[in-house]
C-alpha cells in the first residue's frame, strides 16, 4: 500500500530581494541568483549535500560526512545583513538544529501518517556497530528523533527521492560506489515509508553505473512531466552523465557531459524547470548544466549546455514552493566579491522550477499597479484639485526590476483625456516612473502618492518599492502654463497714468525684468518696446518679479 502524502498548506510569502550575493559569475539570461544562507560549515571540514525545502520556506541541508550527519537549517523569514558583509542580506542559520545525528548526505522530505519526516540515505553497510546494516535514517521533524530503517539494504549515503505516484522512497544502494574491481551491480531500492518494506526498483550494470550520486523523479507537472521517469547522475564516466530510468527499471536514455567549458562536468543534484521544460544539474566543477530533451522525450538523449559557471563545487539541489532552486555551494560569495570565504552556502536560483512531491507550489504573487495623473496645477501647490484641468496625451515611462531582481521590460503609456495613467499587472519589485515633459507646459510640482516609498525627482519617481497586490495611486505630475508680464511705454499726454487711444507708444525703450521664480532661481531678462510701444516677458514661471 502506498503511503499517503499529506500536503502542507501555507500562504505564499513574497520578499523583494536586494543586496544578495551572486555565487555564479555567469547565469543563463532570464534567471536570478541570490545568496540565501551561509552555513557554519567550512569547506575544509565537510560539504553540504542533500537539500529539502519545506512548505513554509524553511531550507534544510545535510552534511556529507559518512554514517552521521548534521542538519543546517535556514529560517524563511526576512533576510538580515551578513556579519561578513553587511551589504549582503542572508537568511540566518538556526543553530539549534546543528547537532550530530545518524544520517547520510542525501535527504528527502515526506509526511507519513500526519507526521513530518526527513528521510536520509544511510551509508550503514558495516555491522561493526553491533546492530546490523541499514539503508534509511528516518528523522522526525522538528524533534530530530532518528529511527534506522530498511535493515539489510544499506545505502550509499547519497541519492534518495520520493516517488510522485506511489509515495515510496527510492534510494541508491551501498554497492553504487566506485570500487576496484567495479561492483557487479548497482541496486536502487524502493522503500515503503508506511510499512517499511524494501524491494528492488532497478539493478544497474556495475560496469556502467558503478557510481550513482543524485536521483530525482520527474515531477507531475502538465504538460511536460508525468512522473514516469527517474533521473540519475552517473559519475562512473570521466565527466559524468545524466541518465533516465523508466518504471520497469530499464535505462532508457544516457546523456554524457563533455567538459567544464562546453557542458559542465561531474553532475550531482537534479532539478526540473516547468516551462519551458528542461532539466538542470548542479556540478562539482563549479558549473550547472541544462539538458533539453527533444520534444520532451526523456527516452532520447538530451542536448546539454551550460546553465551557470564560475561558481564553486556544487552538490545536491531542491526546488521550493516558490519555484526557486536551492543550490549547495562549497564557498560563499557576497555582494562585495573581495569578501568571499570558505563557508558552505545555499544559493537561490529563480524562477520556474518544480518542487518535489508533498510540496505545493505557491500561488504567484498578486499583481500590483502604479497609477496617477498629469494635470495643470493652476495654483502651483502640488495638490491635484477638482477644478484643475487634466492633461492628456503625455508619455509616461516605467522601468525597474521585479522581486527576484530580474529587469522588467520597459514600457510606455499615455495619459488619457482625464489625465490619468496606469501600469497594471506588475510584479512586486522596485520601479521608476518618469514623464516626458509636455511641450506646451512648464515643469510643475510632482507629488508621490502610494505606496510612497520612492524618491521624487524632476519628472520622475525613482526606487518605488512595490509589494505584491498593492495598487499605487496618485503618483501625479503637476504642470504649469507659462505666465507673462507686459505693458506699454507711451506718451502720457494728459499725465493721468492711463494709456488712451490718442496717446502714442514709444518704440525702442529698454525694458528689464528681474526676480526669483518658484524654484528659487534668479531670473534676469531684457528687451525693448516695439513700434507701438508694447513689451512682453513671456514663458515665465510663478515667482516674484520687478
Amino acid at each position: 500500500m502506498a503511503a499517503t502524502i499529506a500536503l502542507l498548506v501555507a500562504a505564499a510569502v513574497v520578499a523583494v530581494y536586494a543586496s544578495m550575493g551572486r555565487s555564479f559569475l555567469q547565469l543563463a539570461p532570464g534567471y536570478a541568483q541570490h545568496l540565501y544562507g551561509v552555513s557554519s560549515l567550512r569547506s575544509n571540514q565537510f560539504s553540504l549535500g542533500g537539500v529539502v525545502v519545506l512548505q513554509d520556506g524553511t531550507v534544510i541541508s545535510a552534511e556529507c560526512r559518512g554514517p552521521s550527519t548534521r542538519l543546517h537549517v535556514f529560517d524563511p523569514g526576512p533576510p538580515s545583513p551578513s556579519s561578513k558583509d553587511p551589504g549582503t542580506l542572508v537568511h540566518p542559520e538556526n543553530s539549534s538544529f546543528n547537532i550530530q545525528i545518524v544520517g547520510g548526505c542525501g535527504i528527502a522530505f515526506e509526511n507519513v501518517g500526519g507526521q513530518n519526516y526527513i528521510f536520509s540515505n544511510l551509508n550503514d553497510a558495516s555491522s561493526s556497530d553491533g546492530d546490523g546494516t541499514f539503508g534509511i535514517a528516518r528523522i522526525q521533524w522538528p524533534s530530530l528523533s532518528v529511527t534506522k530503517m530498511a535493515p539489510g539494504f544499506p545505502g550509499n549515503g547519497l541519492g534518495i527521492a520520493v516517488d510522485p505516484l506511489s509515495g515510496d522512497l527510492v534510494y541508491v544502494g551501498a554497492a553504487c560506489r566506485l570500487t576496484n574491481p567495479l561492483p557487479a551491480a548497482c541496486p536502487l531500492y524502493r522503500f515503503n515509508p508506511a510499512t517499511g518494506v524494501v524491494t528492488t526498483f532497478a539493478s544497474l550494470s556495475g560496469s556502467q553505473f558503478a557510481f550513482v550520486d543524485g536521483i530525482a523523479f520527474e515531477p507531475i507537472a502538465a504538460p511536460s512531466y508525468s512522473g514516469s521517469h527517474l533521473f540519475i547522475t552517473n559519475r562512473t564516466t570521466i565527466h559524468g552523465e545524466l541518465d533516465v530510468i523508466d518504471r520497469l527499471g530499464q535505462v532508457v536514455s544516457r546523456t554524457p557531459l563533455v567538459d567544464t567549458a562546453t557542458t559542465g562536468s561531474d553532475p550531482v543534484g537534479i532539478g526540473f524547470h516547468i516551462s519551458p521544460a528542461f532539466v538542470v544539474t548542479n556540478n562539482q566543477d563549479a558549473t550547472m548544466t541544462r539538458y533539453d530533451y527533444p520534444g520532451n522525450n526523456y527516452e532520447a538523449p538530451a542536448a546539454p549546455t551550460l546553465f551557470a559557471s564560475g561558481g564553486s563545487r556544487g552538490d545536491m539541489i531542491q526546488a521550493g514552493p516558490d519555484g526557486c532552486l536551492y543550490v549547495t555551494q562549497l564557498q560563499t560569495v557576497y555582494n562585495d566579491p573581495t569578501k568571499t570565504d570558505s563557508l558552505n552556502s545555499i544559493v537561490q536560483i529563480c524562477p520556474g522550477f518544480a518542487p518535489p512531491p508533498g510540496i505545493i507550489p505557491s500561488p504567484p504573487p498578486s499583481p500590483a499597479s502604479l497609477c496617477g495623473f498629469v494635470y495643470h496645477d493652476a495654483n502651483d501647490n502640488g495638490v491635484r484639485e477638482n477644478a484643475e484641468a487634466p492633461i492628456g496625451g503625455v508619455a509616461i515611462n516605467l522601468s525597474g526590476s521585479d522581486y527576484l531582481d530580474l529587469p522588467v521590460s520597459a514600457s510606455t503609456t499615455t495619459s488619457s483625456t482625464d489625465g490619468s495613467y496606469c501600469f497594471n499587472n506588475l510584479q512586486a519589485g522596485t520601479y521608476t516612473i518618469s514623464e516626458v515633459q509636455p511641450l506646451a507646459y512648464l515643469d510643475g510640482k510632482d507629488t508621490q502618492g502610494t505606496p510612497g516609498a520612492g524618491t521624487t525627482g524632476n519628472d520622475a519617481f525613482t526606487n518605488i518599492r512595490l509589494d505584491a497586490g498593492v495598487n499605487g495611486a496618485n503618483n501625479n505630475f503637476g504642470e504649469l502654463l507659462p505666465a507673462s508680464l507686459g505693458g506699454f511705454v507711451y506718451l502720457d499726454a494728459n499725465n493721468n497714468g492711463t494709456k488712451q487711444p490718442p496717446e502714442a507708444g514709444i518704440s525702442g525703450a529698454a525694458i528689464s525684468l528681474t526676480g526669483t521664480d518658484d524654484l528659487g532661481a534668479a531670473v534676469t531678462m531684457s528687451g525693448a518696446t516695439g513700434v507701438d510701444g508694447a513689451y512682453a516677458f513671456t514663458n515665465l514661471r510663478p515667482g516674484t518679479y520687478t
